[in-house]
């Protein structure tokens, strides 16, 4: 499982709703799927939905103090007892933290109904499912093509400037990354970039080889980066302001 870039929450005198989303929806949320998720600041969760091809902020409200997680000896049967049903029926896609408070958030896939789910972890060890319904959320697409469609999302992390994704969509050059200014508005559409990586392990520039796992970078001049993994070739670094 990858581990999703984690940024450090900033305070802000204005309410979160106004500085991050705009337009926001309130209750009525519902996930298709999810294959990543991650946190921005003042607890804004991003979630992947590609079933529905978008990306869903929503803000969590939690606040507290700052706990240390503390261990949790099965997982699985945890979850699966918080959600009525067995281990086997569990699917855990992501994990993510609350930097603000250290609190677990764990992205799940329920079977027989496939239901998509989020639930959290406390610092005692107690699993309870993320109830969204009053809660402020906003979801923007990712766009395909003029003739398709994202097949995935691989990933998706916040910066201090913008939401980035990356995936895939059925064209030739499949390999995307997205981005998502903020505040993020809700029904908006994401832009749009088509990533050709040099595969040293292929020996051949390639377009449909997603990133799998990246992190937002700024270097000491100001320059800001999307430095991106894949499963076949060492990281990779993208310049913003070049692509």
């Amino acid at each position: 499982m990858k581990t999703p870039a984690l940024l450090i929450a900033l305070s802000l005198a204005i309410p979160l709703s106004a500085a991050l989303l705009d337009s926001p929806q309130s209750g009525g949320l519902k996930l298709k799927s999810m294959s990543s998720i991650s946190f921005g600041k003042d607890g804004l969760l991003l979630v992947a939905d590609p079933s529905s091809q978008s990306v869903i902020a929503i803000e969590t409200k939690e606040a507290g103090a700052k706990t240390k997680p503390g261990a949790v000896a099965d997982i699985a049967a945890t979850i699966a007892g918080g959600l009525g049903t067995t281990a086997e029926n569990i699917t855990i896609k992501d994990m993510t933290v609350n930097p603000a408070t250290g609190t677990v958030y764990l992205a799940v896939m329920r079977r027989p109904d496939n239901a998509s789910l989020i639930c959290t972890v406390d610092a005692a060890g107690k699993l309870t499912p993320f109830d969204a319904e009053k809660l402020n959320w906003a979801r923007v697409t990712l766009p395909g093509g003029t003739a398709s469609k994202v097949t995935n999302i691989t990933d998706v992390a916040f910066d201090s400037e913008r939401v980035f994704a990356t995936g895939t969509c059925n064209e030739e050059f499949a390999s995307r990354i997205f981005t998502i200014p903020v505040p993020i508005k809700h029904g908006s559409t994401a832009g749009v970039i088509s990533a050709e990586t040099y595969h040293v392990a292929h020996r051949k520039w390639e377009t449909k080889a997603p990133i799998q796992s990246f992190i937002p970078y700024h270097d000491k001049n100001g320059a800001d980066y999307v430095v991106g993994a894949f499963a076949c070739t060492p990281v990779a670094k993208f310049r913003v302001d070049d692509i």
